[in-house]
């Protein structure tokens, strides 16, 4: 079965049958090596593949995911339609090189990722001069109402790489790793989001024009991962998120990142927030979640294990620590719960949260697997050196900008767990407040207070019955050094 290498190409396999399959399916073993791979007398490849977890996830893709430790460079092209009224202006410039790498006040995105991975990525590159792409916007319209979106958009990509090697620059400033294409590239169009000031003269219109023109992944052939940033790129227009934050979530896209933000849930029709608006990728100004540093290989959690452990253990985890609680050891991708403490410093200075506190997040990161033939839930460990393409089987958000598939049903990746129980996973779209967090003398699972509410937890996956956690914890002190943990077996 040959991988999947086009971007976004969703198989066709039916949500219900996925979802029972998931709920009922023994683990799968691993599967063979691809076509031509060597391997020694033991059956391993010879040429492993490197990276973080989720880049060996997107590779598998055959997405171009930017590497998420060492050097890595960011080209910003800024470019206009040849007759667009929404010409890249001198204020734009200077706010993309405000929020990319030069700002004097507050942080800019490349500074935020290195503190937010602790030092292992360190992002260089630059704002370039602005170019003017050949192909008029009417003609881009035009082409998107004709042939669809994803070609439309890679073609003007390519054009604004070109635009820019024409200007006397090189390609081979940007290509780390000598293949030929620029490694992580974003393009930036000042086309604004709809907000009612300019029209079409048809409502529907306007409103199919700016679903194209908003920040997003993209493929194109001279650039391994690409994003395609448009709208109110300068303070002219406003409407936006501040321009750091959107370089953020662009380069979140560029590593691989999944979606966090709301989605809307296929059984009860209704919006929810998993993540409470807490993340940078939704709508908070703060550091990346745990899971996210986890996957990126930023972070290794202490993990405790329930059949490993033997009456209770005290930890404490500093701010940027984290604890995994789980029945069994299953590795990056599976089921298990994430603690971390939180304090409004650092990166976290501009949260809507003000208060220290330990916040308690379900993970559900179980994958599927397959190919052009379809998907099937997999469960053990991937094999990366395989030929088949991975996913995770859950998402937050119906935009999976990412996937190549997903189940995207009503069941998160990963969800905050709600202290006081009223809102166990963030099912209703509600925004975190100091009080759902987990405080000192708070507990979780069989002494809760809250009966019914984490009281003997288990795992519920895509709501079919899972086993149970296992263990219970309670939170202790909140001092400046951390949070004390106090973990003890269920049973």
């Amino acid at each position: 079965m040959s991988k999947k290498k086009e971007r976004l190409t969703r198989a066709i396999f039916p949500l219900a049958l996925s979802a029972l399959l998931l709920a009922a399916c023994e683990p799968a073993g691993t599967s063979s090596l691809g076509d031509g791979e060597e391997t020694d007398s033991s059956g391993t490849s010879q040429t492993e593949k490197q990276g973080s977890p989720l880049s060996l996830l997107r590779q598998s893709q055959g997405s171009g995911a930017m590497g998420s430790e060492g050097d890595q460079k960011v080209l910003v092209i800024p470019f206009s339609f040849s007759d667009d009224i929404f010409k890249i202006t001198a204020s734009d410039i200077l706010a993309l090189d405000s929020g990319f790498e030069s700002s004097p006040v507050g942080y800019t995105a490349l500074s935020y990722y290195q503190q937010s991975s602790g030092g292992k990525l360190s992002l260089s590159g630059s704002v370039e001069a602005p170019v003017t792409i050949s192909t008029t916007f009417e003609d881009f319209i035009n082409n998107l109402a004709s042939t669809g979106s994803s070609p439309v958009i890679a073609s003007a990509l390519d054009e604004a790489i070109d635009a820019w090697v024409a200007e006397g620059n090189s390609i081979a400033d940007y290509d780390q790793d000598g293949d030929g294409k620029i490694d992580n590239l974003i393009v930036a169009n000042p086309f604004p989001a709809y907000n009612g000031t300019w029209t079409y003269g048809d409502e529907t219109m306007d409103q199919l024009v700016a679903s194209f023109m908003r920040d997003q992944l993209v493929s194109a052939e001279k650039a391994n991962a690409a994003e395609w940033m448009c709208g109110s790129l300068g303070t002219n227009f406003g409407t936006q998120d501040p321009m750091n934050v959107r370089f953020i979530k662009a380069i979140a896209d560029l590593l691989g990142v999944p979606e966090y933000s709301d989605q809307t849930g296929d059984l009860q029709g209704n919006v929810r927030a998993p993540l409470g608006y807490t993340d940078v990728t939704e709508e908070g100004i703060s550091d990346h979640n745990p899971f996210t540093k986890y996957l990126l290989g930023w972070t290794e959690p202490t993990k405790v294990i329930a059949s490993s452990l033997e009456g209770e253990a005290t930890y404490t985890i500093a701010p940027g620590e984290s604890l995994l609680l789980s029945n069994e050891d299953t590795g990056f991708f599976g089921e298990y719960l994430l603690i971390d403490y939180f304090t409004p410093t650092g990166l976290n200075s501009g949260s809507s949260l003000t208060e220290p506190a330990v916040r308690v997040y379900k993970v559900d990161s179980r994958l599927v697997a397959g190919g052009d033939d379809g998907f099937y839930p997999y469960y053990g460990e991937p094999d990366f050196n395989s030929d088949l393409a991975y996913d995770f089987a859950y998402t937050n958000s119906g935009r999976n900008v990412n996937a190549v598939y997903g189940i995207a049903g009503n069941y998160a990746l990963v969800q905050l767990l709600d202290s006081t129980g009223a809102n166990r996973q963030m099912t209703n779209p509600m925004y975190i407040t100091d009080d759902n967090l987990w405080h000192e003398g708070d507990v979780f699972g069989k002494e809760s207070l809250v009966d019914g509410f984490y009281h003997d937890f288990r795992f519920d996956g895509n709501g079919a019955v899972r086993p149970e956690l296992g263990l219970t914890f309670e939170v202790g002190k909140l001092t400046d050094e951390g949070a004390t943990i106090t973990v003890r077996r269920a049973n």
